[in-house]
């Protein structure tokens, strides 16, 4: 490719950039995960990695809303789509016609499915359809398509990738060419950007034509990369002239609106100076030697993510101050606070061969996965870094080899393929850094911590997320529990309970359904006695009531309970303290269980038999008279009954005349409890009946009033 002469228009903002080198030394895990099936498509596989620059993707996997998984493959003479289910077994399989002769990119959409196509314009032609969108329903039906003429174009994705990202309803797309013939007699190469309305499918907005970096132009542009950060466009590209670097650029125009360049002002000032109005701001994360349009840069793109905090690029390299030795794995970052940015070196390749270009996959907003490769070794190195470009686990591999397949997190499985005529092999990391495929595995541990056990659960191998369920046999009841079902949390912390002898298990299911249990963590609980003893097994209302509690062990604490089954209401007396005594009073009448908790020094705990005490009322009198008038001579009848206190009720009953204001005794205390009293001379008088019980409480009735006239 020649190199394109241009002179810059204007001038980049200059950076001030904190480049930090960190060479990171590893462990080595290898394990094998691969699983291998048939398809009915003939498909080969093509290299991640490239010397000069990309070429374009034709593999790809997408995970399904229904659990299916998706392969699609961008043939010569149509797009295959193939449909596995969670065990990778082949379920259908269809062959979608081809659009435009040459192929693009394919991108998998929240509610559709697009596949980029063009055609070579060697006459440059206005009219020839360079570059065509094809939308399709999730059962690949096809909708419609878009294209763009007119647009500058000799090859469509000459020397170069295709990514597609959406955002706010727009199909953002970054791809390269080859363009109108210059003055120089070349064909100069370039990035390519287009915007997707996908409701109407009208492309609203595109570059393509020869700039500068104030529009996001980079020439060469080897790799391509585009995702959205709030309302702009952040692109990644490849630059081996304008930037000769691996180049950041973040549009400052809002997207949303519908256009990520016609929106950049651009005009010459009174001094004849360009000034341009939301230029792009362009970051050299890593600056190639060399000369300007040499296309041998020693460098690749692999990945490109965004966190909360950085954009992040994982890209390989040679050193390119010293511009010697082998490509090694490069972690490039910028600060989303204050641009800085790091060069973080997290491999120290030695011998003949580099590493390849690597996938940078994001797991979570602050851990994503690295995975390269090193030419003529079937093996797959990968490691997790976290939202900063900081590496955060070992280096670990497994035999293997990585496609143009960019991997994907599917059913808690890093997973890609790669596939040689028809056969198609996949290949999986558990995103917790586990194979898939090897013989799934559970185990657990048991940590005692005095009143509860920890239980820790691991699992190995299956294939995609492990999730954990927790159960209990009690040998010494023979009877099963199960303490918590399936969730991905593997600690269970467990309250002792009863005396006994326990086994506990834990059962580890994968992302396939299949279940593995644990072997027994056994558990003896021997527990302190416990004996509660009041002080009366009955006893009346408002009286106290003493509980103590006794046990065979040293100390102990206690813990005082009481339950009443009228209201089938719990209460704590006193929490677990060193006093083995608590004195309750006694409150309305009724049944009472009462209960105490003896907890020994370990924290094992036993709960005492009931002691059962009935609370009896307050000692009460009910009296009745038989009539409230009389004459002289009359017999009226006075009755009382006790309630209450303690039974063996003895009545005595007084007399106040109110005409002469004198007391008068009628009955003294004894068993009679219906009194006949003779009325005597004219006057008005009150009655009462004292009603004493056997423990010598007295009560006195309420004022029963008889009048007696002539």
């Amino acid at each position: 490719m020649k190199v394109k002469k241009m002179k810059q228009i204007l001038s980049r903002i200059a950076m001030v950039l904190s480049v930090v080198t960190v060479i990171v030394s590893s462990s080595v895990v290898m394990a094998d995960a691969e699983i291998v099936t048939s398809s009915d498509f003939v498909s080969t596989s093509y290299s991640h990695d490239y010397s000069r620059w990309a070429s374009f993707i034709r593999s790809y996997l997408v995970g399904c809303d229904d659990g299916r998984l998706m392969r699609v493959y961008l043939g010569s003479k149509g797009y295959y789509v193939e449909y596995y289910d969670s065990n990778f077994n082949l379920l259908e399989s269809k062959t979608i016609d081809k659009e435009l002769s040459l192929s693009g990119g394919f991108y998998a959409g929240k509610d559709a499915y697009y596949i980029v196509s063009g055609q070579n314009n060697p006459d440059e032609l206005a009219d020839v359809e360079c570059f065509r969108i094809t939308k399709y329903d999730k059962n690949w039906n096809r909708i419609t398509s878009a294209g763009l003429y007119d647009c500058n174009t000799y090859v469509p994705f000459e020397a170069g990738s295709l990514r597609m990202t959406e955002a706010s309803g727009y199909l953002l797309i970054r791809t390269s060419h080859t363009m109108y013939k210059s003055d120089n007699g070349y064909h100069h190469q370039a990035n390519v950007t287009i915007q997707l309305d996908e409701s109407t499918m009208k492309i609203t907005d595109s570059f393509t034509n020869v700039g500068n970096s104030s529009y996001g132009y980079v020439s060469h542009s080897f790799n391509q990369f585009i995702k959205t950060d709030g309302n702009h466009i952040v692109a990644v590209d490849h630059g081996d002239a304008y930037p000769r670097s691996l180049a950041l650029i973040k549009y400052k125009t809002d997207f949303t609106g519908g256009q990520f360049c016609s929106n950049i002002g651009y005009w010459w000032d009174s001094n004849k100076h360009a000034v341009v109005n939301n230029s792009c701001d362009v970051t050299d994360l890593l600056t190639i030697s060399g000369q300007i349009g040499d296309n041998t840069t020693n460098a690749t793109i692999g990945g490109f993510e965004i966190s909360d905090t950085s954009y992040i690029v994982a890209a390989s390299s040679i050193d390119q101050e010293k511009q010697e030795g082998l490509r090694n794995i490069y972690i490039l970052t910028q600060s989303k606070e204050d641009g800085t940015v790091k060069s973080n070196q997290i491999t120290d390749i030695s011998g003949k061969y580099n590493a390849t270009s690597p996938y940078l996959l994001k797991i979570n907003n602050n851990k994503f996965m690295v995975m390269w490769t090193i030419k003529n070794d079937n093996t797959v190195y990968y490691a997790y870094i976290d939202g900063n470009g900081n590496l955060i686990s070992d280096i670990n591999t497994m035999s293997g080899q990585l496609s143009d397949c960019e991997p994907i997190v599917y059913n808690g499985m890093v997973l890609w393929y790669i596939c040689s005529n028809k056969k198609i092999t996949f290949y999986g990391i558990n995103t917790d850094g586990t194979t898939f495929g090897d013989e799934l595995k559970a185990s657990m541990t048991a940590s005692d911590g005095g009143s509860t056990i920890t239980f820790t659960a691991d699992a190995q191998g299956g294939m995609g997320t492990h999730t954990y369920k927790f159960l209990v046999y009690n040998k010494t009841t023979d009877t099963w529990a199960r303490i918590r079902d399936y969730s991905e949390n593997n600690t269970l912390v467990w309250t002792k309970g009863t005396s006994g002898d326990r086994d506990f298990y834990v059962d580890v299911k994968d992302s396939t359904g299949k279940v593995v249990r644990s072997k027994a963590v056994n558990i003896k609980i021997d527990k302190p006695t416990a004996v509660l003893t009041p002080s009366a097994s009955t006893v009346t209302a408002g009286d106290k009531l003493t509980l103590t509690a006794s046990t065979n062990k040293s100390g102990c604490t206690y813990k005082f309970l009481i339950y009443n089954p009228s209201t089938n209401q719990w209460f704590k007396l006193q929490d677990f303290g060193s006093k083995n005594t608590y004195t309750w009073t006694a409150g309305s009448a009724g049944a009472r269980q009462f209960y105490v908790d003896v907890k020994d020094s370990d924290g094992n705990v036993t709960r005492s038999k009931v002691a059962n005490v009935t609370i009896k009322g307050t000692l009460s009198v009910k009296a009745a008279v038989s009539a409230n008038t009389s004459k002289p001579g009359d017999k009226i009848t006075f009755t009382a009954e006790g309630s209450g206190g303690k039974a063996g009720y003895t009545y005595k009953m007084v007399v106040y005349n109110k005409t002469t204001k004198t007391w008068g005794l009628v009955q003294n205390f004894n068993a009679n409890n219906k009194i006949t009293w003779t009325a005597g001379s004219a006057g008005d008088r009150d009655f009462y009946i004292d009603v004493k019980d056997a423990d010598g409480k007295v009560v006195r009735s309420s004022v029963m009033n008889v009048k007696t006239s002539n």
